[in-house]
């Protein structure tokens, strides 16, 4: 007997049922398009990922596994040390963990702790959108009463670009960001590849051939936060922005547009 029938009977009967999801269920990318000879875009769904402590792990983890080019094997222990891992505060890998705190004012908080939160987002309805990453770091835990079920309007993007490309997208400082930086120190877990086209030329001489090679990062944030992706979609979809950068940034945009 299948999950649907059990739960078409218990609710017959007026039987209470509960499917508690995995963590890699709550994690899933929507779609993926190309781009270029070898890079991508891919919209993922983590409106899941602060759901509950399982899938916080999982999320970490495949944000961290899509950059190291490995598996997380102990998935609990890399959570454990990603909360103090950025010199003794949490690591970047945990922005992509949505927090809403609901029956919020401006009262609630220091005004320290106030900015902090809305560095990484920002306030609608009595509600503070933000990440867990600022909740660690601006010691706001007493304000999180229960596990996030759903997170609507956080978009995340798993990406793969020439590293030429890197910086524009993580000038814009409000999206969540974490790119596979240590690659040197992976490179056994790294394939090389290169960007290719027809203006190659010129990059190379540029930024040389690192400016080339393919990297993998993320990118994160509220959709409602007009200082995220809209305003990286503002600057980045058209002149002057790099030809490259206008692919990504359309790439996104469109994904963005079908799905939410």
């Amino acid at each position: 007997m299948n999950d649907d029938k059990i739960a078409e009977l218990a609710k017959k009967h007026g039987i209470e049922t509960t499917n508690k999801k995995k963590g890699e269920e709550m994690i899933k990318c929507i779609e993926e398009v190309k781009l270029w000879n070898n890079g991508y875009v891919r919209l993922f769904d983590f409106s899941e990922a602060n759901s509950s402590q399982e899938a916080r792990e999982e999320a970490c983890a495949v944000v961290s596994s899509a950059c190291y080019g490995k598996k997380i094997s102990n998935k609990s222990k890399h959570y454990e040390r990603l909360i103090s891992e950025h010199a003794g505060s949490a690591t970047e890998i945990l922005q992509f963990l949505p927090v809403v705190i609901e029956n919020a004012t401006y009262r609630s908080f220091s005004d320290h702790i106030f900015n902090g939160l809305l560095r990484y987002g920002y306030m609608q309805n009595e509600s503070v959108y933000t990440n867990m990453r600022a909740i660690l770091n601006y010691d706001c835990n007493k304000f999180i009463c229960k596990d996030l079920a759903k997170a609507e309007g956080f978009a995340v993007f798993n990406i793969k670009i020439p590293y030429m490309i890197v910086d524009h997208s993580r000038r814009h400082k409000l999206i969540s960001s974490f790119f596979a930086e240590n690659w040197q120190s992976n490179r056994s877990f790294h394939e090389k590849e290169y960007f290719e086209s027809e203006d190659i030329r010129q990059e190379l001489t540029n930024k040389g051939e690192f400016g080339l090679r393919y990297v993998n990062g993320w990118l994160g944030g509220w959709l409602r936060d007009p200082a995220t992706f809209d305003n990286f979609f503002k600057v980045r979809r058209s002149n002057p922005a790099q030809k490259e950068t206008q692919e990504l940034a359309n790439a996104m945009y469109s994904l963005i547009q079908k799905h939410y």
